[in-house]
């Protein structure tokens, strides 16, 4: 790393070093600090209006000077990061009412590079330059945003905007390689999205068609079928069915693979999968809910209420327009990727209500990302996120 740089790492962790001093070390004098920091680190291009600082780092605690006290903690801010150069930066700057990065200021983000170059490689129109680009991309992202910290709620969007466009990115990699039969270069890349993201049903379904054209078959179904399982165990929802097709497709390549009639039995008699989340009114809702819960205690098993704000990706409120047009694409069943035993409702103009039976706040949270990205990808809707937060009941 240059010396004289403050080099800040978001993605698959957290640290800032500068002139070969970490300056990241948490205690309990800085927690406060740090979380200041990190909240400026991804709000970077902006400036943040003080009112959200606070509410931010002090949340419902009453203080007697709060500008006072936000003023003296982003001067520590700026003293500690100055510990490490000769000269001193000012790093934050205070405009009419809200701090702001100082541009002049030493600063690497690694996001930023990831951000660079993943724009460059999705918006690429010249096939000879798109894998070079893509791989740049892949090899920039480092792993989900603040992946060895606790996620507070308004880190969510941030690391789902990454994530996704990490998805995109290696998605479309793995559709060249695949043009051209790289099916080692597949394995090997989406073995290690997988790492980051082993709800991804697209890095599954490639690296299955990967196995399969390298006509390793038996590792091809191994992979299937965990997969497959781990989707309602793990995380939650069902894959789509053209993961179980994939899985199903795998017996007619190599002699190995002569189905016995008990397999053809179970295949055949496998009910079509029609099956779609339980949209209900609000009322509806409370009962089931309370029903659900109420079966839950006695059985011992999980049951979480997710929350889902939509929100323009600026974090405003869509308006009339922007809000049909995602209440529309919400009621086709194809946009969904829930279980059926899950209930859906509107709780307000902008903001819906899942009801997950079964599912504890960990495997919900992998539930409704898989529910948001199946959104996004079949509606075509754009310009707009999830914000979810999710309770234990």
């Amino acid at each position: 790393m240059k010396d004289g740089i403050l080099h800040i790492r978001l993605l698959g962790g957290f640290s800032v070093l500068a002139n070969g001093r970490e300056l990241s070390g948490e205690n309990a004098r800085s927690a406060r600090l740090w979380r200041l920091f990190r909240f400026m680190a991804v709000n970077r291009r902006a400036p943040v209006p003080t009112e959200r600082l606070l509410d931010l780092l002090w949340e419902e605690q009453e203080l007697d000077n709060p500008l006072g006290a936000l003023y003296t903690l982003m001067y520590r801010l700026r003293a500690l990061l100055n510990s490490a150069f000769d000269q001193p930066h000012e790093f934050f700057l205070f405009r009419q009412g809200c701090y702001e990065w100082d541009p002049k200021s030493p600063v690497e983000v690694d996001a930023d590079r990831f951000e660079i170059a993943s724009a460059a490689a999705l918006n690429c129109s010249d096939p000879a330059d798109s894998e070079r680009l893509l791989l740049d991309a892949v090899q920039t992202y480092s792993g989900p945003l603040f992946a060895t910290l606790d996620l507070e709620a308004w880190m969510i969007t941030a690391r789902e905007l990454y994530r996704r466009r990490y998805a995109r990115c290696v998605s479309s990699l793995c559709a060249l390689w695949e043009e051209n039969q790289q099916y080692d270069r597949i394995v090997s890349l989406c073995e290690s999205a997988l790492g980051f993201d082993p709800a991804q049903e697209d890095f599954h379904f490639y690296l299955i068609r990967a196995l399969i054209g390298l006509r390793q078959y038996a590792r091809a179904q191994k992979h299937a079928d965990t997969a497959i399982a781990n989707a309602n165990e793990l995380y939650g929802a069902p894959f789509s069915s053209r993961l179980t097709q994939l899985a199903d497709s795998i017996r007619y390549h190599g002699n190995q693979y002569e189905p016995e009639a008990n397999r053809i039995a179970e295949q055949l008699l496998r009910p079509i999968n029609e099956s779609h989340p339980f949209l209900c009114d609000l009322d509806a809702f409370r009962k089931i809910l309370l029903l659900e819960r109420r079966a839950a205690i006695r059985a011992g098993r999980g049951i979480s209420l997710a929350c889902v704000s939509i929100l323009r990706d600026n974090g405003e409120t869509p308006d009339n327009e922007e809000m049909d047009a995602v209440l529309t694409a919400l009621s086709e069943p194809k946009n969904f990727a829930l279980r059926a035993s899950d209930v859906l409702s509107q709780y307000s103009r902008n903001q819906l209500l899942a009801l997950l039976p079964g599912a504890d706040v960990g495997h919900a949270q992998i539930a409704m990302r898989r529910f948001s990205d199946c959104f996004f990808k079949n509606s075509g809707i754009s310009g707009v996120c999830f914000q979810i937060s999710i309770a234990a009941l």
